[in-house]
């Protein structure tokens, strides 16, 4: 009999709430068929069989969240084994007998958990995204030495009728080009901020479940029309529950756009290892002197929270002047 343990699914993800078998016990799966849905803090993974066989029990039920490590599935008459040490198959263990233990493999392979029942104290608690919401802001709270600075742009000139999500962010791609040490991660063990080659843009999305932060990755290369269309696709496989786990990987600076409900401005948080994070009020229009007269201009709140370890006052500030620049001539 074999064994197959919920595998590390990478950027530190510790649990798992099991969405749907692929299989049931009796089958015969081969290796590489879908074999299970998971959802993590980010998305919704589907982890293939690591071999041939067939299913003798599935040891977790749906709704229930469990941490790596946790056996999920029993095997009988395996035909081959697939042992892969990546981060998303895992590994297999093997025993010739059956042992019922607690909720771990605990020391030898014959170690092997019960089913986890329906009193399951973590499935009792918040769902697997406001779970890694908490542990995600538990962390920056600790880690990071937070600053916010504010500001506003008048955003007149702007087209009627614009894509102000894309206008946003265009205009914030053109001031990290122009500022690139705000695009990085910071290395706590080094104490050294790396900055990215390549700018991946985190958009935090509000849903009835939690909070997801999808990544537009590469923005610097996509076009207004190109970003657009990512980002309904973004938020289509979230509403489907299809948002795929390397769409929620390798942000190197994150957008909130918070002004689409309410609020003026805020503190965002700052997610390691990125140095920073916009935040976006909601546009209002205000009486402003302009070229010698008063006028009534659309007013754009921005807040920007940096780790002031990997940054100075001084470069942040220069960002976000970089950023209101930008999006006062973003035409």
């Amino acid at each position: 009999m074999s064994f197959f343990k919920l595998p590390d699914l990478g950027e530190g993800l510790q649990e798992a709430t099991l969405v749907e078998w692929h299989v049931t016990p009796g089958e015969i799966i081969k290796i590489d068929q879908p074999m299970v849905s998971v959802e993590t803090a980010k998305a919704i993974v589907e982890i293939p069989s690591p071999l041939t066989g067939t299913v003798k029990r599935c040891l977790v039920q749906a709704g229930d969240c469990v941490p790596v490590g946790t056996v999920l599935i029993e095997f009988d008459q395996a035909e081959s084994i697939k042992i892969d040490t990546g981060t998303v198959v895992g590994s297999i263990q093997q025993t010739n007998n059956t042992v019922i233990e607690d909720s771990f493999i605990i020391g030898s392979p014959a170690s092997v958990p019960a089913p986890i029942k329906n009193n399951n104290p973590m499935k009792e608690g918040a769902s697997g995204i406001r779970r890694a919401m908490a542990h995600a802001m538990d962390a920056a709270h600790k880690n990071v030495a937070l600053v916010t600075l504010h500001d506003e742009a008048d955003i007149y000139a702007w087209p009627k009728k614009s894509d102000i999500t894309i206008q946003i962010i265009c205009a914030l791609r053109q001031a990290c080009l122009a500022t690139p040490y705000i695009n990085a991660w910071y290395d706590h063990k080094t104490m050294q901020s790396i900055p990215q080659k390549e700018i991946h843009l985190g958009v935090a999305v509000d849903t009835e479940k939690g909070l997801y932060v999808p990544v537009l990755h590469n923005i610097a290369e996509q076009s207004p029309e190109q970003l657009r269309e990512i980002l309904n696709r973004l938020k289509q496989d979230i509403a489907r529950n299809q948002l795929a786990l390397a769409d929620t990987q390798g942000a190197t600076i994150t957008l909130s756009n918070f002004g689409t409900l309410a609020g003026r401005f805020a503190t965002p948080m700052v997610t390691p290892p990125q140095v920073a994070i916009v935040g976006i009020g909601k546009i209002r229009e205000q009486v402003i002197a302009h070229q010698g007269a008063m006028k009534i201009h659309p007013i754009l709140p921005i807040s920007l929270s940096f780790d002031h370890r990997a940054l100075t006052g001084g470069e942040a500030a220069r960002f976000l002047h970089n950023f209101l620049r930008s999006l006062e001539e973003n035409t």
